[in-house]
């Protein structure tokens, strides 16, 4: 995050103001929650999906906004379904462009997918909902809207 005013260094370096307190909202504690949030080490390469979110911060910064963002098995969940998807369709011709259409914007697929885990949340309860149960709703959610996208 640049510095570009007394107040970001403040704020979001220090976190010094405010009365809103989150584990993301400073600079450091955010760098290592995307971290700490996303290694999986059950997985071949454990920070295969700490690079997808580094290598497009929209896919965690929505999911860091909401109140379940704390909770490893539902980020880990949300994500593997956004890689896989992102993954099947990035190479192909049409559904490659429908994917990059689907991840413009400030109102995009991973603010989609946020929203939805948070509605998905609501009526159930998340904390113990299983990281495979995640990853098929994630899934299911992304997909449709991908493929409603126009290009």
């Amino acid at each position: 995050m640049p510095i570009k005013s007394n107040s970001t260094f403040l704020d979001h370096w220090l976190f010094t103001q405010g009365t809103r307190r989150g584990i993301f909202f400073g600079v450091m504690s955010r760098c290592f929650f995307r971290v700490a949030l996303t290694v999986d080490e059950r997985l071949d390469d454990k920070y295969e999906l700490t690079r997808f979110i580094i290598d497009n911060p929209e896919r965690f910064r929505n999911l860091s906004w909401r109140s379940n963002s704390s909770e490893k098995h539902i980020v880990l969940g949300a994500l593997k379904a956004e890689k896989a998807i992102y993954d099947n369709y990035i190479n192909d011709p049409v559904m490659g462009k429908k994917m990059n259409q689907a991840e413009k914007g400030t109102h995009n697929v991973y603010t989609e997918v946020a929203a939805y885990l948070s509605l998905y949340g609501s009526v159930r309860l998340i904390d113990v909902i299983s990281e495979e149960d995640i990853y098929n709703a994630v899934y299911e959610k992304m997909d449709n809207y991908i493929k409603n996208q126009d290009v």
